[in-house]
């Protein structure tokens, strides 16, 4: 039965994995801890009492493709496979650590369901094992294409370079402006 209420909560991320539900429908769970619900009236962050491990299961059909691939892009996934999501996988990307907010809905037979704030849809199932590195390959044929496009319509982000400090005297100092300071400038 459910613990939390219904309603939006922050969360951490604490983990992540590929899965396989009992009808061996593939897809990728989020490890996660509450840390506030939001009060639908006032909109504040309410700490909750305690903090129990929870999961968000995102499914992945032809038809969820989209839904998965805006979830991930969501999350700053910048890969354009799906195997980059496993842990074990050389080229993975962590989830673990980043805050975000997730809606808990109660279904019908009294348990939580998570869902990213932003999405809607899909429903959980309970019985899930990993997803074997065979399947994940062949789901990377299945959603890569969507993730390549998806990734390749976002611009990237500047890159940023350092401010070099003017050369100077080993003896000057420089103020925060990048000036080099003399004796006049101090005021003692």
């Amino acid at each position: 039965m459910a613990y939390y209420q219904a309603g939006v909560y922050g969360v951490e991320i604490t983990g992540q994995g590929l899965i396989e539900s009992k009808n061996g429908t593939p897809g990728f769970f989020l490890g996660f801890e509450p840390s506030y619900k939001i009060d639908e009236r006032s909109g504040d962050q309410v700490p909750v009492e305690k903090s129990y491990p929870r999961e968000c299961k995102r499914w992945i059909t032809e038809k969820s493709i989209e839904h998965a691939v805006e979830d991930l892009t969501f999350l700053g996934y910048d890969r354009p496979d799906f195997s980059s999501i496993d842990p074990r996988s050389k080229n993975h990307f962590s989830f673990t650590g980043l805050r975000v907010e997730m809606t808990c809905k109660i279904n019908d037979n009294g348990y939580e369901e998570w869902r990213l704030k932003r999405n809607f849809g899909g429903q959980a199932e309970r019985e899930v094992v990993l997803l074997d590195a065979k399947k994940a390959s062949k789901l990377d044929a299945l959603i890569g294409a969507a993730l390549k496009k998806a990734i390749g319509s976002k611009p990237k982000p500047a890159a940023t370079q350092p401010v070099a400090a003017p050369a100077s005297s080993a003896n000057s100092l420089v103020n925060g402006h990048g000036a080099a300071i003399d004796d006049s400038d101090v005021p003692f």
